[in-house]
């Protein structure tokens, strides 16, 4: 199937493949762990769109389609929406035509050197694929890996894909995402959660990251995704496990 004109226009724009070389020389050799920061990353009238329609915590949709995600003592608070049906347009727009693209998941692949990656192109089963975050003032997502498989989808998870949509935001806006070396012995390396900023990196046993508390008044929003690998990939345990948290004063 061939991919719509602006899409291409878009993977283009962005270089996906005339860059590949470079970005994937920038992936490898990110500290602490590797990983690529895209700017500007959806089409400007789109990503204004999916700021402008994106479902605020007093909408209903949270509390029917999705969930406030706690874990006690500080460790974890956000909303979670991993239903795609229930997306604004725009929202859908930019999973179907965009991240869901033939172009950008080679890309992705070629990116991180992982074959055969997956999406739950479906996307009604809660948060295993990602979806929709938003963090209130006082929300934190504290240092942890992710959980390594799914059993409802029967695969390995691999990458992460984010999309912020935070505007004019600041490292003094808290809930920037900390990355940390396998060590745990930092200082972390942080990226501001900012406008139309993608993240991409492999997730797996030795990927350390997470965000402290949002401090703006301005709710923090993002677009996660999540590829899938039917082998376990390099670094990821074998063994299923649930997200394993890691605070810093632990």
């Amino acid at each position: 199937m061939l991919e719509d004109a602006d899409v291409i226009t878009w993977c283009d724009g962005h270089g996906f493949e005339t860059k590949l070389d470079s970005w994937r020389s920038q992936y490898s050799s990110a500290s602490p762990f590797p990983h690529l920061v895209i700017d500007d990353f959806l089409p400007n009238a789109l990503a204004e769109e999916v700021v402008r329609t994106f479902p605020a915590p007093s909408d209903r949709v949270w509390q029917t389609k999705g969930s406030l995600y706690t874990v006690p003592g500080g460790v974890a608070r956000k909303y979670e929406l991993g239903h795609k049906p229930s997306f604004p347009d725009a929202i859908k727009e930019t999973f179907d035509k965009y991240l869901f693209s033939n172009k950008f998941l080679s890309f992705v692949s070629q990116l991180t050197g992982i074959a055969d990656l997956y999406f739950d192109a479906e996307f009604i089963g809660g948060p295993r694929s990602g979806g929709l975050n938003a963090v209130e003032k006082g929300g934190m997502l504290v240092r942890h890996v992710d959980f390594n498989f799914s059993s409802e989808l029967n695969k390995y998870r691999a990458v992460n894909v984010l999309l912020y949509l935070n505007k004019d935001w600041s490292i003094s806006d808290g809930g920037n995402l900390d990355l940390w070396d396998q060590q745990l012995e930092g200082p972390p390396v942080s990226v501001i959660s900012a406008f139309n900023r993608c993240l991409i990196f492999a997730t797996n046993s030795t990927t350390y990251h997470g965000y402290n508390k949002v401090l703006s008044d301005t709710i923090r929003k993002s677009i996660n995704l999540y590829f899938y690998t039917k082998e376990c990939p390099l670094h990821v345990d074998k063994q299923p496990h649930k997200t394993e948290w890691n605070p810093e004063d632990s």
